[in-house]
């Protein structure tokens, strides 16, 4: 290759790697403010939120989901409630996980049920969680659902990963078939076992970024 030609691939190279650079800037430097769409969020979109009280407070959380299947409140039947919002919006490699558990009355836990069994598009899984699970979202990147456990209790599930995932317990994760790569997150065949195929599917799917409740619209391109 000529001299000439050798430079002008190392120069054309430079500037792509100093416009990456500096989208990556002006990215951060938007999450460096304490508001997204004039919604307050921890600074530089980071948080690990366990007080019960700030449920509900999910701006930022960059999934494309509405989260229908947690409730809208926490119902106040609720016992032995345990929370969790945990939120790494780097501009390259996002990732969350919203997590609530609670234990409630009969009455309660009832409504909750025929809530979930009422979601349009939900799909009931009784094989690959620790209950009978609500399925709302299955991506391979990200996910939302709700299991029931001991005729009382509710786990809610969603979470978002990047290259560095924020997953809930591992119990209440989907149990899978095939053995998952720790980077790819790709199912590879079990030794014996057949790959399982996995159906994803999103009840959001069809929805305009604009519809999408948490996922800030300010970051839409």
């Amino acid at each position: 290759m000529k001299r000439a030609a050798k430079i002008a691939i190392a120069a054309s190279s430079a500037v792509t790697v100093i416009a990456i650079i500096a989208v990556a800037g002006i990215m951060h430097a938007g999450a460096k403010n304490k508001t997204v769409d004039g919604k307050p969020v921890s600074e530089d979109l980071k948080c690990n939120i366990t007080d019960p009280a700030k449920y509900g407070e999910w701006y930022g959380l960059l999934a494309s989901t509405n989260l229908y299947t947690f409730p809208e409140q926490i119902p106040a039947g609720a016992a032995d409630i345990e929370y969790r919002f945990r939120l790494d919006n780097n501009p390259l490699d996002p990732s969350s996980l919203v997590y609530l558990k609670c234990t409630y009355d009969a009455d309660t836990y009832q409504s909750e049920v025929d809530r979930l069994k009422n979601i349009k598009g939900i799909r009931t899984d009784k094989e690959h969680y620790a209950g009978t699970a609500y399925v709302a979202m299955l991506k391979e990147h990200e996910t939302e659902y709700a299991i029931l456990l001991n005729q009382d209790t509710i786990v809610y599930v969603c979470y978002a990963e990047g290259m560095f995932p924020k997953h809930p317990d591992q119990a209440y994760m989907r149990k899978e078939t095939g053995k998952k790569d720790s980077i790819l997150g790709k199912p590879e065949q079990a030794a014996g076992q057949p790959t399982e195929s996995i159906d994803y599917f999103s009840i959001y799917d069809g929805l305009w970024a604009s519809d999408l409740k948490y996922w800030p619209k300010s970051w839409t391109f």
